[in-house]
């Protein structure tokens, strides 16, 4: 028994932020990662979360739970996927967490698994947990009307914009 981290990150952005739809790869990163909550929690750990608001929907209790980005927020709206990685992972050093299990679509995790490897990006001490990754098979990528973010609709997409946001080092919508 121990603490547990969990990073539910998005892929993916709807056009209108109201009513909330926030699209499948999203839903379904939210689904995932209250699976892996709830099979911690059933080996008596103690889960921590950190969401960004359209992966928000999870199961944990509001005192373990950091919602990194906010729909209304023009600060936090959008947060790239290293922004999400360094505050989730501030969150979870304050909270004595042993391990983290990032959830992600499968290239999105791929890529943020091999830029904390290469030491690209900093994950500190924290133990990244790779035993849930395959549950991640089951996120689509986001190839609904209302997606803005264009880079989520597939593959060739999403490896076009990470060589661009490599190049220009910019990132975002």
């Amino acid at each position: 028994m121990g603490n547990v981290g969990v990073i539910a990150f998005a892929f993916g952005q709807p056009e209108e932020l109201r009513p909330f739809p926030v699209g499948p790869s999203n839903n379904m990163i939210r689904k995932v990662a209250d699976q892996i909550v709830a099979q911690e929690e059933h080996r008596g750990n103690t889960v921590y979360v950190a969401a960004q608001w359209e992966t928000s929907g999870l199961d944990a209790s509001e005192e373990r739970t950091l919602l990194v980005s906010v729909r209304n927020d023009p600060d936090t709206h959008y947060i790239d996927t290293k922004g999400v990685l360094d505050k989730s992972m501030e969150y979870f050093v304050r909270r004595d967490v042993e391990r983290v299990v990032l959830v992600a679509h499968p290239l999105h995790l791929f890529f943020i698994k091999f830029l904390i490897m290469t030491k690209i990006w900093d994950a500190g001490d924290l133990a990244i947990d790779h035993q849930y990754d395959g549950m991640m098979r089951e996120v689509p990528y986001d190839r609904s009307k209302t997606n803005v973010q264009g880079w989520t609709r597939g593959p060739i997409r999403f490896v076009g914009y990470l060589a661009k946001a490599f190049v220009t080092k910019r990132h975002g919508s």
